[in-house]
């Protein structure tokens, strides 16, 4: 595997990860619960508010759960509305939300967050499985998936997956 950043053999299987070159933004291929708030790129240049941590604390105080996040190309506030805190976490007709449903959509915010990163950073990863051939020395690829967030949860599933290879 030329782009193999890692690999572990188990018999006659070996298990590689490599980079995810076209990884699916998170916003588009997932039902997040969050969203990006406009303005949400804050480079100095006449944006309403002087950082995203400050854009953040407006949004709580006006109906959002949010958070920033900065990355090398500026800063991202994402937030979650109480409409969508009651419509995810609350009971059918809810009026009003609680600190229980704060809890799990702060809770969600974080590892929206964190994904979001993730994919912005390139730490996205491919696992493929291949079966290997001691007489010729060759590898068979017999499975891959692609769209792992994190180093150490890809690792970890790459083991999972080579510990069930050929079953």
């Amino acid at each position: 595997m030329n782009n193999s950043l890692w690999s572990e053999t188990l018999g006659a299987y070996t298990v590689h990860i490599e980079p995810d070159f076209d990884p699916e933004n998170p916003y588009t291929a997932m039902d997040q619960a969050s969203e990006i708030k406009e303005p949400c790129r804050h480079n100095g240049e006449s944006d309403l508010y002087l950082n995203g941590y400050e854009y953040a604390e407006y949004l709580n105080k006006n109906g959002y759960i949010a958070d920033s996040l900065y990355l090398r190309d500026g800063a991202y506030t994402m937030a979650i509305s109480h409409a969508r805190i009651k419509e995810e976490w609350g009971k059918k007709g809810c009026k009003t939300i609680n600190q229980h449903m704060i809890a799990k959509a702060r809770k969600c915010l974080k590892a929206e967050i964190e994904t979001y990163r993730q994919w912005a950073e390139g730490e996205v990863y491919g696992i493929i499985i291949t079966a290997n051939h001691p007489d010729t020395e060759e590898e068979t690829i017999i499975d891959s998936c692609y769209g792992f967030y994190g180093w150490e949860d890809t690792k970890q599933e790459a083991l999972d997956m080579l510990k069930h290879a050929g079953k």
